[in-house]
């Protein structure tokens, strides 16, 4: 290997390191500040406790929203994976007609921006006079979702022997 390309790649690394180091620098602060015992995060820290875990954990608010957030992401998960069988299962199909047009309509959430995915989820459901609820919620996740699904079951379905009846 030449000069230039251990030059390179040793800049490359040292790029990378930084890198690393630039996004999880702030989180091994609030994790060394978590345990810290004062009321205002400073250094040196005087003594270590727990008190601002048993803090969060009684605040209800904060925990019924953990909790919901949990609840969302087991039915967005569930929900997502199986909708992304079946339609991978028809994508596989030898016969499928507009099998692009499908693809491109399932995959369409993958190129349009989270936001204007979610607006425009809300002013649909304005439109259909349905309030957001949890469950609006949910679905707006799984039509996230669902691209990601698909684009992972359906290679697979496809190493499949041809013979075997889907």
């Amino acid at each position: 290997m030449s000069g230039v390309g251990r030059l390179g790649r040793a800049v490359l690394r040292c790029y990378f390191g930084l890198l690393v180091a630039f996004l999880y620098a702030p989180l091994v602060v609030l994790v060394v500040f978590a345990f810290n015992d004062g009321s205002i995060p400073t250094l040196p820290i005087r003594s270590f406790s727990t008190r601002w875990f048993s803090a969060a954990f009684a605040n209800t608010e904060l925990t019924s929203a953990l909790l919901r957030s949990v609840l969302v992401a087991a039915v967005n998960g569930i929900a997502a994976t199986l909708l992304g069988v079946m339609a991978a299962t028809a994508l596989a199909r030898r016969r499928l007609r507009l099998r692009r047009l499908v693809m491109t309509l399932i995959l369409l959430p993958l190129v349009v921006p989270y936001i204007v995915v979610a607006v425009g989820l809300v002013v649909l459901m304005h439109e259909f006079g349905t309030s957001t609820s949890l469950a609006a919620v949910v679905a707006g996740h799984v039509v996230i979702s669902l691209p990601y699904s698909v684009l992972v079951i359906l290679p697979r379905l496809r190493t499949l022997d041809p013979t075997i009846p889907i």
